[in-house]
């Protein structure tokens, strides 16, 4: 019984896994991403095979059987080192497009040179692992050794990224750093699990989990518009302007403009959703009739607010901008049946500005005290 479900268990796991290769290969135009997603899927359905193998060879009587279980089992112990160091060089390549950042690749594959000598020891000296006459499996007095060499990789992984992710300067890279984390830190943990609880089969689930969130992400990357108003989403968003920040062009100056429709509730509650997407849309269309001929970037970032990125020589080029919306919107309201003002704050990137976040904080204060000066003139 305990056979079985370990079989099917593992049976499943690859079943996703083949699925997701299939959708990869499907779907992603980039070669890199289906060559590093496609290795890292082998090496995991390679891994599952050898534990499989593994679970069927115990314990049963045939010809040679002690022999191809002590082979079945170091070639477990190395690919689990295998699979980390590939884990490792995926994780460069989705934060830094470059897998041979950081370490050099010689460097990183240290701990699997020194899992393999000892994997391939250990059918003599039982350093890590031991079959006794029976051909029934032992653990090694040198197992956690081992666990230590192949789950380096993936706590590198889960600590580096999470690190990251919590610099301010990384704000627009933050889901996808924090999907890589979880890339390292869920097969970690089924790989600890394992080890605590002999006889559970949960590294395979960890690692077709981690790649699963990964493909996830990958997948969010690529829906871009939103579907609404067909403007950039907040994903294009951070990105557009981490690139801004990270690449600044100090001739020009760099502006955000957040607006929101001033008490947008109230539409939705008294003429319905349909009339204020109705509202949405339109507002769409002016930012691109005002930001769009210049080549600047529209987005909207969720609800009823929307976003512009700008390269300006000055500040009255901003106010300009301003004004110029205001009045479109104004000459298009009679096509609605009701009245609705927006409101429009912008705040320039200062010198120094290294991160999102600061650069929004400043734009929203100039929003709320526009809306604070409409209120005073009613």
């Amino acid at each position: 019984m305990e056979r079985a479900l370990y079989t099917e268990i593992n049976l499943f796991c690859v079943l996703i896994l083949v699925i997701l290769m299939v959708t990869v290969w499907r779907n992603v135009v980039r070669e890199l991403d289906k060559r590093f997603f496609f290795g890292l899927c082998f090496h995991s359905l390679l891994l599952f095979f050898l534990d499989l193998m593994w679970k069927l060879c115990d314990g049963s009587q045939f010809a040679g059987a002690l022999t191809v279980n002590k082979v079945i089992n170091a070639a477990y112990f190395i690919q689990t080192g295998v699979l980390g160091f590939v884990w490792l060089r995926y994780s460069y390549y989705l934060e830094n497009g470059d897998a041979d950042r950081g370490i050099k690749p010689v460097l990183q594959a240290i701990p699997v040179f020194v899992l393999a000598v000892l994997s391939i020891a250990s059918i003599w000296t039982g350093w890590i692992f031991s079959v006794d006459e029976m051909n029934c499996y032992h653990r090694g007095p040198y197992l956690a050794l081992q666990v230590v060499l192949a789950c380096s990789f993936l706590a590198a992984v889960f600590v580096r990224t999470v690190f990251k992710a919590l610099q301010k300067k990384n704000f627009a890279r933050r889901g996808k750093l924090l999907a890589i984390a979880g890339l390292g830190f869920v097969p970690l943990a089924g790989e600890v699990i394992q080890i605590m609880v002999p006889g559970t089969v949960v590294f395979c689930v960890g690692v077709t989990f981690g790649l699963f969130v990964m493909f996830v992400e990958n997948q969010n990357q690529l829906i871009s518009l939103d579907t609404l108003t067909k403007l950039n989403n907040r994903n294009q968003l951070n990105y557009f302007l981490d690139e801004k920040i990270n690449h600044y062009n100090a001739n020009k100056l760099l502006m955000l403009f957040v607006l929101d429709v001033d008490q947008f509730r109230n539409v939705n509650a008294k003429f319905g959703h349909m009339q204020g997407d109705l509202a949405l849309v339109m507002i769409a269309e002016v930012l691109r009739a005002v930001f769009g001929p210049m080549g600047h970037f529209i987005s909207r970032s969720g609800g009823d607010e929307f976003v512009a990125v700008a390269e300006l020589n000055d500040l009255v080029e901003a106010y300009e901008l301003r004004t110029l919306f205001n009045k479109i919107l104004a000459s298009r309201e009679a096509e609605l049946p009701y009245k609705f003002t927006v409101s429009m704050g912008f705040a320039e990137r200062k010198e120094g500005d290294d991160n999102i976040p600061d650069l929004f904080k400043r734009a929203e204060l100039e929003l709320e005290k526009v809306k604070r000066d409409k209120r005073s003139f009613r």
